[in-house]
């Protein structure tokens, strides 16, 4: 609600208390018309002048009836029905009270209560004035009353004292009106301001990245956010009531938490969605409601970011010594040449520095495709006959690494596959791949180590299996083969097969790891789909 609004709640509130007027009211000339209609007014009230005072009664309870239904239905305004009520008591209850014989007889006292009242419903000025003229009505009864004989005994004081009174309940009254009057506003602002408060806290809970969600001790959700809802793999058509109907995981934890058994943060994967989220607990209420929080973050995301932080590194890095790479690899690239072309070189001497240069070459194709990569450079990839392709690599990376053709087997269906990708870039993702594979396998295997097999699948992809024979890797360790900079061994930096893998998805293919039941290990590269030659 706005601020806007206050006002007319005020002014409801003042209908509200003139209508409650109003019931008093009747009530009050009720029990007077009742008093009259069986005959025993005048003796409890021991009246002066009866048929003065049934006749006032009877006119007092129509009239209150008549103004009470003007204040239900609004009409006339406030103003006027205040004041319409205010003059209908002062005349009233001044007849009644004279043909009672006077402020003797109590009856003044309906005036406090009336001038109470009206200063509480409209206070300033015309209570007030209200006020003043009841004192001076009274005091004109009074007078009246001794002029014509009607009362025995002049009581002066005691219409003083009652006027007196008159004022001070107007004034008193009318401060306590006032003063609720404030205390309302300001209730009503404060109100507003939590409402408001309320539905920003709401929206800012509900649209924040991380999820949050509020559970009872007996694992019933009280609030979750949109977020945690997404994370939880929006079960239902709105959000989940029970924790142990969606993710039982979470329970637990937060159970074990609770009794002091659990780590307040903890990771756990979801069966629901195979998802693996960061929790952590929270104290939220006192012991009485037992609500507390939950933070949910989705650990793939978080990698995400760190992956891209490293990626950042990775350029930088590269950036800054690419320069000093190649210069002294330029150098060496040009003495190789001015080498091979002394005529005194002795033939083994020529195989040495037509190694240099090929190995030269190669080092800075690989300098060449981390700076691509760091770049965001877009790849060339061209159709490539992946079999007389992968038989010139194999020739090549046997040679390199001194190893016997026939540890390598490459076995192709359909054996004519055409794959397309940049050939420089792969020439490094199976470099480095079949560099692990070599330093993991074939020297403990004097067997076949390294199978190079592939084709087409079902699903008309294009692919290419590297295999292994060798250790393989261990379970916990496959989640982070290919994060920048993971690495088991000392003197690696971790960096070649999320190259590699880079490599790939810039190339529109895709690079995984598939664990072999028997043993070893199996990097598939998914080409992008071809027609097949």
């Amino acid at each position: 609600m706005s601020l806007e609004a206050i006002p007319l709640r005020l002014e409801a509130a003042k209908w509200r208390g003139l209508r409650l007027f109003s019931l008093y009211r009747i009530v009050i000339a009720g029990l007077l018309v009742t008093l009259s209609f069986y005959g025993v007014g005048p003796d409890i009230l021991r009246l002066i002048n009866p048929p003065l005072f049934n006749m006032t009664s009877v006119v007092y309870l129509f009239s209150s009836l008549i103004l009470s239904l003007m204040a239900t239905f609004h009409k006339p305004d406030f103003t006027p029905q205040i004041r319409l009520q205010a003059l209908l008591d002062l005349i009233c209850l001044i007849l009644i009270m004279h043909a009672s014989g006077g402020v003797s007889s109590g009856m003044g006292m309906l005036l406090i209560i009336s001038v109470g009242a009206v200063s509480l419903i409209k206070p300033g000025r015309f209570s007030l004035f209200y006020a003043a003229a009841a004192s001076l009505t009274l005091l004109g009864d009074q007078i009246y009353g001794i002029l014509i004989g009607s009362y025995t005994q002049a009581t002066y004081t005691q219409t003083g004292i009652l006027g007196a009174t008159l004022f001070g309940t107007a004034l008193l009254a009318g401060r306590i009106a006032q003063a609720a009057h404030k205390s309302e506003l300001l209730a009503e602002k404060r109100r507003i301001d939590l409402d408001a408060l309320s539905k920003l806290n709401e929206q800012i809970i509900e649209h924040i990245e991380s999820g949050i969600i509020v559970i009872d001790a007996s694992g019933k959700i009280r609030l979750i956010n949109q977020s945690a809802w997404h994370l939880l793999g929006e079960p239902g058509m709105g959000n989940p009531q029970e924790v142990a109907h969606k993710a039982p995981e979470i329970l637990k934890a937060y159970r074990d938490w609770r009794s002091g058994k659990g780590p307040q943060k903890l990771s756990v994967k979801l069966d629901l969605n195979n998802q693996e989220l960061q929790l952590r607990f929270s104290n939220l209420a006192g012991p009485e409601e037992q609500n507390n929080l939950i933070y949910l973050e989705d650990t793939g995301e978080r990698r995400r970011i760190a992956q891209e932080m490293k990626l950042a590194s990775l350029g930088r890095l590269t950036a800054s010594i690419a320069h000093e790479i190649r210069n002294p690899l330029g150098a060496i690239s040009h003495a190789a040449q001015l080498l091979d072309e002394s005529p005194d070189l002795a033939q083994p001497d020529k195989r040495l520095v037509s190694i240099m240069l090929d190995q030269s070459k190669r080092m800075n194709s690989v300098i060449q495709n981390i700076l691509r990569l760091s770049r965001r450079e877009d790849s060339q990839p061209e159709p490539i006959q992946l079999h007389d392709w992968l038989t010139q690599f194999a020739s090549e990376f046997s040679q390199h690494h001194a190893v016997a053709p026939e540890l390598i087997q490459i076995s192709l269906d359909p054996e004519n596959t055409v794959v397309v990708f940049d050939p420089s870039q792969l020439h490094q993702v199976l470099w480095n791949l079949c560099s692990n594979a070599k330093k993991y396998a074939c020297s403990n295997n004097p067997q076949a180590c390294l199978k190079l097999q592939g084709g087409i699948d079902d699903g008309d992809t294009p692919y290419l299996d590297i295999i292994d024979n060798g250790p393989g890797v261990p379970i916990e360790l496959q989640d982070k083969l290919f994060e920048p900079f993971f690495t088991t061994n000392n003197q690696g930096v971790g960096l070649g097969l999320y190259i590699s893998r880079e490599m790939c998805e810039n190339n529109a293919a895709h690079l995984e790891y598939i664990a072999m039941p028997m043993g070893g290990s199996c990097f598939r590269i998914l080409f992008p789909k071809t027609n097949r030659v």
